[in-house]
């Protein structure tokens, strides 16, 4: 049975979203039919999300390339740049949303290697750096405990790891900092945190297709797409913790990362479904 369908004393309850029109037979008899929405307001969402994204980052561009024209030799330097760093990001939100797309459709392929943690740590906290959101913000060196040599998906994994700290600069104030770490004590396991509180409702749907932290409705899936290519796609699991006195910290553990472990046929075509988060709420 569809999860957005319960049944009750012998009748079905649909919950969300669906589509229903009553009518009367002979007057006898009521049938109602029901149109299942759930996918179109998936997709509404995605694309929503996808264009928001780029246009931002678009503009963003263009605002910095205008004044070129004009500038010195110095200045077209430090506009060159700062034009890169944000067409790095542009395409990066492209082929975020291409994998999204394909690994909710099972197509998504993966390429298991050995990878050294650290050293991926320090390239995606350099690079976000000097992301668009970190500006009057902190990323911490990352910091390393045990082992930092596991097995996975290295440009998913990146990905992973990148919704993870984009959002945690989202959810900073000017002047705090992002930490991140790796820990390796049996299962590799990478942490991302902010200083920022999340309210108990905010964490119940955090990992929602089309749940949002942001103000602009159908913004802010990273969270989901985190949780399907880690769960889904890298054999691993999701959870954070978020207290006042602690902040926000999200857990990346990779089972599958142990020596060992490797995808059957180099790919993984999952069928999508409900997954269980670990989740913990303070009032702290």
């Amino acid at each position: 049975m569809p999860d957005y369908l319960s049944e009750r004393n012998g009748l079905l309850i649909a919950r969300s979203p669906c589509m229903g029109t009553p009518f009367a037979l002979d007057g006898q008899f009521t049938v109602f039919a029901v149109r299942d929405i759930t996918d179109e307001k998936r997709r509404a969402v995605l694309e929503r999300v996808f264009f928001n994204e780029v246009l931002e980052i678009a503009a963003g561009l263009k605002g910095v390339l205008e004044p070129l024209r004009e500038a010195t030799l110095a200045e077209a330097e430090e506009i060159g740049g700062t034009a890169t760093d944000l067409s790095g990001e542009l395409l990066e939100e492209i082929r975020s949303y291409r994998d999204l797309i394909s690994a909710e459709r099972g197509e998504l392929r993966v390429n298991f290697g050995e990878i050294n943690a650290q050293s991926l740590l320090i390239r995606l906290c350099d690079g976000f750096a000097r992301h668009s959101n970190a500006f009057g913000k902190t990323i911490a060196p990352p910091t390393v405990d045990g082992p930092a040599m596991i097995q996975s998906d290295q440009v998913l994994l990146s990905r992973v790891l990148g919704h993870l700290i984009k959002n945690a600069l989202e959810a900073s104030a000017v002047g705090e900092t992002v930490r991140v770490a790796f820990e390796n004590k049996g299962v590799p396991t990478f942490l991302v945190r902010n200083p920022s509180y999340m309210s108990e409702k905010v964490q119940l749907q955090i990992f929602q297709r089309s749940f949002s932290t942001k103000a602009d409705v159908g913004r802010g899936i990273g969270t989901y797409s985190v949780k399907l290519l880690t769960e889904r796609y890298l054999g691993g699991s999701v959870g954070f913790s978020s207290s006042r006195h602690e902040g926000t910290v999200f857990t990346v553990s990779l089972s599958g990362a142990v020596p060992g472990f490797t995808p059957t046929g180099g790919s993984v075509c999952p069928e999508l479904g409900e997954i269980e988060v670990p989740l913990r709420c303070y009032e702290s």
